[in-house]
């Protein structure tokens, strides 16, 4: 709807590359507004990246690993362990948005990588909005139901 509002482009170029077409043609300052664009958008998928990969290491920590394989490690411990669950965390989206790209019949653009951000947060808000509303919901049900 969005494309069709913005632009007379073709609906498969996605509502980002349209608006930023958009931007892209208004003249003078237009290809600094739409690097300017992409620019701000990279940082916002940098940003919710680098949160998520801090909240998976924390949830890993305090759901999994202090609870069930070592209750008493020390700080320095839970440390390593949470920069290597990152780690694991980045090579893991790097993989996936590999793959993505690659995918067939039509490999993946900005647009679907946008999407994706948006849509994944909407999948874990249940178990959030349960966790801060719900004192007797456990970790691992919420974990176990993320997973499948």
């Amino acid at each position: 709807v969005a494309v069709a509002v913005l632009t007379e482009e073709d609906v498969t170029v996605g509502t980002f590359g349209a608006v930023a077409n958009k931007v892209r043609a208004t003249g003078g300052g237009g290809q600094f507004g739409s690097a300017l664009l992409l620019t701000a958008a990279c940082c916002a998928m940098v940003s919710t990246a680098d949160s998520s990969l801090i909240a998976f290491a924390t949830m890993m920590l305090r759901d999994l690993f202090l609870p069930y394989v070592h209750p008493a490690a020390s700080q320095r411990t839970q440390i390593v362990f949470t920069r290597c669950l990152a780690v694991l965390g980045l090579a893991l989206g790097v993989w996936l948005g590999v793959m993505s790209i690659e995918a067939e019949p039509e490999p993946w653009n900005l647009s679907n990588l946008f999407s994706l951000q948006t849509v994944t947060p909407i999948h874990v808000v249940p178990g959030a909005w349960l966790g801060l509303h719900w004192r007797g919901l456990r970790g691992e049900p919420v974990l176990a139901g993320m997973l499948v």
